[in-house]
């Protein structure tokens, strides 16, 4: 299994940058995992949109969705012009499908053309199959419908926070994870009870107590000083740290 990240920026991108988008593959599958400002072009890079075999978002905020909707043309064409032979699923949380389409509607009645492209799904207490993926999710602490997401292939397990605010009980769900993708949005005094968003060396204290083996910091406003997220996150996880920056390929092992 193969992540590789093409943006990592949140609320919006910086320049020649893009929001939270990543691309897992492996075995001739291609999951696009969220889909920000920025991930419809950044994708072109690394995999053609007629080679994609399944989207998850992990919650339908802009910085995290938005270019959905532009990607939506581009599968709607594909389909049109012979190279995607049938539309591939999209993931999206409980009760967002009509959301969606809600949207749409507002955007020009565009559900119709994009259907040529997805099939609309809905995730739940299954673990859908996407190729050799087998996928399941936890609801997250945020102000919307939104879900950490764990993708397995085999024995090596990669998971993505989303966007969360700090709840220990997630390590339930974090345990046995390889490489941990995760949000690292807020600076220390910016820190509030509740939030919905997680500052790096909360990041670090998840990684810990779940036991994970790598952490990979993500989610930074244009400008963050990442050098500080990573000592930040040190401060509570002893194993290795990363930070994701566009472009970067990360092979998913286990070491277990």
């Amino acid at each position: 299994m193969e992540l590789v990240i093409i943006g990592n920026s949140s609320p919006f991108p910086g320049a020649q940058g893009a929001c939270p988008g990543y691309l897992i593959r492996g075995e001739g599958a291609n999951i696009l995992l969220d889909c920000g400002p920025g991930t419809a072009a950044g994708l072109q890079e690394f995999c053609p949109v007629e080679e994609l075999t399944g989207v998850i978002l992990s919650h339908l905020h802009p910085d995290h969705s938005s270019d959905l909707f532009v990607l939506g043309f581009a599968m709607g064409l594909a389909r049109r012009e012979g190279r995607l032979p049938e539309p591939i699923p999209l993931y999206l949380p409980p009760g967002n499908t009509e959301r969606l389409a809600a949207l749409c509607e507002a955007f020009g009645n565009l559900m119709g053309f994009y259907r040529e492209g997805f099939l609309f799904r809905e995730y739940g207490e299954g673990s859908p199959a996407i190729g050799p993926f087998r996928c399941s999710f936890t609801p997250a602490q945020h102000n919307m419908e939104a879900h950490l997401v764990k993708i397995s292939a085999g024995d090596r397990i990669l998971t993505y926070s989303g966007d969360t605010g700090f709840d220990l009980k997630l390590t339930d769900f974090l345990a046995g994870t390889d490489l941990f993708l995760c949000e690292a949005t807020l600076e220390p005094e910016e820190q509030k009870e509740p939030s919905s968003h997680l500052t790096a060396e909360q990041a670090g204290l998840l990684a810990a107590k779940a036991g994970v083996d790598r952490l990979l910091l993500t989610h930074f406003r244009p400008g963050a000083d990442l050098d500080k997220k990573k000592r930040d996150a040190a401060r509570s996880f002893s194993g290795p740290i990363d930070i994701a920056l566009p472009g970067q390929r990360y092979r998913v092992e286990t070491t277990r």
